[in-house]
């Protein structure tokens, strides 16, 4: 029997660090495979364990702005019902009101909701022998040490600093000080991580023709439609 895991991205973090990778790659077009994340990582944490490990939870964590000025909420949820529904992580959202003076900041909002969370689940009947923290930020390093007093074991996935962005702690990842295992680098394998779109014949939602595309998104309309909407729009 392997060993189940369960991962914490901090989804602020992360969401800020994906121009490191793309950076890395320097091709237009690239795009990462939100879906296939949890499977990588269990796949990654196998082989440092050396123990089949099957992710049970993929939990991320992100904020929703509210009265802020030039940002668009919108497209934030869109993004999380996106891994919600399509990638089945358990997004785990906090607003954030900007006019409210009780107002916390991104960071410190994400790190409750996670701590809150961990905790729910290191007492839940369905426990985990890993916690897997998707993080760079040096404050998480009480928490993990935490987990790790209980008897869990821990693993950090995190990714190099590349001289234009600084993202990461370097206490995360020295003299191994949160987990008996070296870190997991995102860096390393941003080719695994690569979308790769398939063309496909779909059937077009508004007038019923069919059309190739490299679409995977629940809903589909083909060129024509979509020709004639943005038309009418303008």
């Amino acid at each position: 029997m392997g060993l189940k895991g369960i991962v914490l991205i901090d989804g602020n973090w992360f969401y800020h660090s994906r121009q490191a990778l793309f950076n890395l790659k320097n091709e237009d077009g690239f795009e990462l495979d939100y879906a296939r994340i949890p499977s990588l990582i269990a796949d990654w944490l196998s082989g440092a364990f050396k123990e089949e490990v099957e992710v049970i939870k993929c939990l991320y964590f992100g904020v929703i702005h509210i009265n802020k000025v030039n940002c668009n909420s919108s497209r934030q949820v869109a993004f999380y019902n996106f891994l919600s529904k399509d990638c089945n992580f358990d997004v785990i959202t906090s607003e954030l009101d900007y006019k409210s003076e009780f107002s916390i900041s991104e960071e410190r909002a994400i790190g409750l909701a996670l701590a809150a969370s961990l905790m729910k689940n290191l007492n839940s009947t369905d426990s985990f022998d890993i916690a897997a923290f998707v993080c760079g930020s040096a404050d998480y390093i009480p928490l993990i040490q935490q987990v790790n007093n209980v008897g869990k074991k821990t693993a950090i996935i995190t990714m190099h600093n590349q001289k234009e962005m600084q993202n990461s702690s370097e206490m995360l990842y020295k003299d191994n000080v949160t987990s008996l295992l070296k870190p997991i680098f995102i860096d390393n394998h941003v080719d695994e991580l690569r979308l790769i779109r398939k063309e496909q014949v779909r059937i077009c939602k508004s007038c019923g023709n069919e059309e190739t595309t490299t679409w995977a998104g629940p809903e589909f309309y083909c060129s024509k439609c979509r020709f004639g909407y943005q038309r009418k729009r303008f």
